[in-house]
């Protein structure tokens, strides 16, 4: 099934990918499912092992004692791509951080857990979209409703992006508003590299509408279809190109970052 024909389902994945490079997208979700294997990067895999233990913990089928032990094992056998090259000692890094988030977990103490890892539905601009909502927790000392999403963004990658990365949470938001009948009044971001820094921001109305918009123009331009536009490249290798893009083996620019 193809972007545009009924019963399609957009993600917020499929929004960013189709904004950071349309040739990205083509080759994901627009060339049938033609390309023979998605290359993974070490990021994306380290942030999935911290999500399910933080969802397993969530649900009661492992304590806060238990995540450490049950990062250790899982490890090797998640992690398995390699981190960036020219990134001395990354590697090292993230593992360190990721085992001082676990043995250290706080358990979103002065919180209750009101969902995990939920999966939604909604129509935006007359679109079919869904998303995983990481966790909503409610504040009981001053009644904030909170959507949370876990990050395994440093802190500086994190005020770099953060004009942009805040249209997920946002986005989100309109979830929470159709299943419990009220908008978050806070959207925040864990960044469990940084220890499980918590960043928070007040739910705004203008500005989610303005990202509802955002969103649904995307859908347009994407079931626009325009072929020319889709197979262009990145005028110039980047990083994504080079390491993170999952179709950087079949596209000319994440072959020739890599040489």
């Amino acid at each position: 099934m193809l972007p545009g024909e009924e019963g399609y389902v957009y993600s917020y994945t499929q929004l960013t990918a189709y904004a950071t490079c349309h040739y990205s997208y083509f080759l994901k979700y627009m060339d049938e499912g033609r390309f023979i294997h998605e290359a993974e990067n070490a990021f994306a895999q380290y942030g999935s092992l911290i999500h399910q233990l933080i969802d397993e913990w969530a649900k009661h089928e492992i304590t806060k004692d238990e995540m450490a032990d049950a990062y250790i094992t899982r490890y090797p056998d998640t992690v398995t791509a390699s981190f960036p090259r020219y990134m001395k000692g990354i590697a090292e890094k993230m593992y360190d951080a990721g085992l001082n988030y676990c043995e250290n977990f706080d358990e979103f103490a002065g919180y209750e857990v009101l969902e995990t890892e939920k999966l939604y539905f909604t129509d935006i601009g007359g679109h079919q979209f869904k998303g995983i909502v990481d966790m909503v927790l409610f504040d009981h000392a001053n009644g904030d409703l909170i959507i949370l999403d876990h990050k395994s963004k440093s802190l500086a990658t994190f005020k770099k992006e953060q004009k942009t990365i805040w249209k997920q949470q946002i986005l989100y938001s309109k979830f929470i508003a159709e299943s419990i009948g009220e908008f978050p009044t806070k959207l925040a971001f864990n960044l469990f590299r940084e220890g499980g820094m918590m960043i928070k921001q007040a739910f705004d109305i203008d500005e989610y509408n303005r990202v509802l918009e955002w969103a649904a123009n995307i859908m347009d331009k994407i079931e626009e279809n325009d072929l020319l536009d889709l197979i262009q490249t990145k005028e110039k290798t980047d990083t994504f190109c080079k390491e993170i893009c999952g179709m950087r083996t079949l596209c000319p620019m994440g072959q020739e970052g890599r040489k």
